[in-house]
């Protein structure tokens, strides 16, 4: 499940200061300087090389009395671990760090710690938390005069603002960010942090729809990168360059831009952005009529998205490999043969003549007869694969009809909540967005979810969230919303197994209202999607999420909170999920964004509300046009 675009979160490089100590040589000093320079040298070219040396600088430096080695190397490895967005381990090393460095009377060092802790929140969609930690490290570097610091804080407080402004569609803060970040990053001379300022500010810019001063910051963040083979950088730079090109119907230079973003990520193995760059590719040919290159190209995003981060997907592409070392290397001795054996071929070649004229003919054919076999072969696996085909078909057409039966119907929320709709638009056969409710005396709470992934593996966690809220709520009598949420998120990492040492970041996000029908007093608690409420005077009001999933997460789970709102007969409640507001369409093809879904729903006060599911509907089906639905829809409203 996306939500809104990649945000990018920059840390600072760890350049070590050789200090002079009675406790540390000044040979181990220097190699551990060597270890973390070379682990830096293959940051933006190789991972591997890169983490390799961030452990070695790590572990002679636990062999040394030196605190301030020690605790450098652990928050590198933190950097790395970061940088292969192994999050799980990042954010322990950064822990450590920060112990490490709070212990100590180096600034700078507790500086970087709480940096990296921050970006672990941020990267995890806990902006509060990350913003927390931002500024006690801002508040060190402006302490200590460190002009670079306060260029990569800023920024990243500039990115936790650029992600708020999504959602409000004011972008003034965020970009003043983006400038006093980029001022500094000028100060300190730091190319790669102007090069990250640059690249955010277009972002930003594009979004807000100002597109010449997003092409600006856009293309000298690309010029910049190129200079000093930035291919990290590059990869996302010419994907939202393309993307902006795209906004403003320049379309040969959006399919070039698209092009050099993926061989990048092919290169890089980066799949996120081979499957962002396929869909940028596949739109864009389909604006310009070329449906046959679109479909290709669209088809090859359904494959890479399909399997993204798949276990089974690496391995086969080692077997691979091994297979094609391995065919390589038998090929160099077959050659290494044929010119050991040159002189007897040119003594013994016009006896040969003859035979190989009798072999070519012999190898013809048992070509023929070999091409009639396997075209039979062919047909035969054709026939297999349809059947297998229709046995999948059948087998999820049967996982629909269960799961219709198993979430309430129509007919039986109408017994409770007599004016209502739900547009309910899955993705695939099956959804991973689901509605529960359930009527305890005069309580009746309603709840709307939106499941990791889409088919029938958010399927499945449909199926496993609708089953624990009836444990927890309709067996176990818990009927406080932020309570009810509390308890979800432990059995959802229980039932899922999910701890640290769980690769497991499934889960969920909801909202969960409880109306008092003798009161009308809403109890709300939400889990990362809002609860809207249009009162009968027209005013909206947003009941904000906590920005936290129903699932594991790596750092301290907080408690949900619990939201008490007095309703007047007429008020409207609407739920939902993030598929209709991050749907592609327009004229330009960019979201249909939140702020666009306030206006639809503002504008349609005093429609019945069979009227307002028509009207939705239409709008989402009018906004996709001709491009692929991205997501399972859901959105739900309840009229008091």
């Amino acid at each position: 499940m996306s939500k809104i675009v990649r945000t990018y979160f920059f840390i600072a490089s760890l350049l070590f200061v050789l200090k002079g100590s009675a406790q540390t040589s000044i040979q181990d000093s220097l190699q551990i300087i060597n270890y973390t320079d070379k682990s830096h040298e293959f940051e933006q070219t190789n991972s591997d090389s890169s983490l390799y040396y961030a452990h070695l600088a790590n572990k002679l430096a636990k062999e040394t009395k030196s605190d301030f080695l020690k605790c450098r190397t652990t928050i590198l490895l933190g950097v790395v671990y970061q940088n292969i967005s192994d999050y799980k381990k990042a954010t322990a090393y950064f822990k450590e760090g920060i112990v490490m460095s709070e212990k100590g009377s180096n600034k700078e060092l507790r500086s970087l710690a709480y940096t990296g802790f921050a970006n672990m929140f941020a990267l995890q969609g806990q902006f509060t938390q990350a913003a927390e930690y931002f500024n006690k490290s801002l508040d060190i570097a402006k302490e200590i005069k460190d002009s670079r610091k306060i260029a990569v804080i800023t920024m990243n407080l500039a990115n936790i603002e650029y992600n708020n402004a999504y959602y409000s569609n004011d972008y003034r803060k965020c970009n003043q960010l983006y400038k006093e970040a980029y001022d500094w990053a000028i100060i300190s001379k730091d190319t790669g942090q102007i090069i990250s300022c640059l690249g955010n500010w277009g972002l930003s810019y594009s979004d807000e729809g100002k597109y010449d001063l997003s092409l600006e910051k856009l293309n000298r963040a690309v010029e910049l990168a190129t200079i000093t083979n930035s291919n990290s950088d590059l990869i996302f730079l010419k994907h939202y360059l393309a993307r902006t090109y795209g906004y403003t119907k320049d379309y040969q230079k959006a399919i070039n831009s698209f092009n050099e973003s993926l061989e990048l990520a092919i290169q890089f193995k980066d799949i996120d952005y081979q499957s962002e760059n396929y869909a940028g590719l596949a739109n864009t040919n389909y604006a310009i009529g070329n449906y046959k290159e679109a479909y290709d190209l669209f088809q090859q995003y359904k494959i890479i998205n399909d399997t993204i981060a798949s276990k089974e997907i690496i391995n086969e592409l080692n077997t691979i490999k091994t297979k094609y070392d391995t065919e390589k290397k038998q090929k160099e001795i077959e050659l290494l043969k044929v010119s050991a054996n040159k002189d007897k071929i040119v003594k013994f070649g016009l006896m040969g003549g003859a035979l190989l004229l009798l072999i070519l003919a012999f190898l013809m054919f048992n070509r023929y007869r070999l091409k009639e076999k396997t075209n039979k072969l062919l047909e035969e696996q054709n026939a297999i694969i349809s059947e297998k085909n229709k046995d999948i078909s059948d087998s999820i057409n049967y996982a629909k009809k269960i799961q219709e039966a198993i979430f309430p119907s129509d007919a039986e929320i109408a017994k409770v909540f007599p004016e209502h709709f739900i547009l309910s638009l899955p993705k695939d056969v099956v959804s991973g967005d689901f509605y529960w409710f359930t009527q305890s005396d005069t309580l009746k709470i309603f709840v709307v979810a939106d499941c990791t992934g889409h088919g029938v593996p958010g399927a499945f966690m449909s199926m496993i969230g609708n089953t624990l809220l009836n444990q927890i709520v309709v067996e176990r009598k818990i009927l406080r919303p932020d309570l009810i949420l509390n308890e979800l998120r432990k059995e959802i990492i229980k039932s899922l197994k999910q701890g640290e040492d769980s690769k497991s970041r499934d889960g969920m996000d909801l909202s969960l209202i409880c109306l008092n029908s003798e009161t009308n007093v809403l109890q709300v608690a939400c889990a990362n999607n809002p609860v809207w409420i249009i009162k009968e005077d027209g005013a909206l009001l947003e009941i904000k999420p906590d920005k936290q999933p129903i699932g594991y997460v790596s750092s301290t789970p907080q408690d949900f909170s619990l939201n008490t709102i007095q309703l007047q007969k007429g008020d409207i409640v609407y739920q939902f999920s993030d598929g209709y507001a991050d749907q592609f369409g327009g004229e330009k093809g960019k979201k249909f964004k939140y702020n666009q879904l306030k206006e639809l729903l503002l504008n349609m006060k005093g429609f019945e509300m069979s009227q307002q599911l028509e009207t939705l509907g239409t709008s989402f089906e009018k906004w996709r046009g001709a491009l692929v639905q991205i997501d399972d829809v859901l959105v739900t409203g309840i009229k008091i």
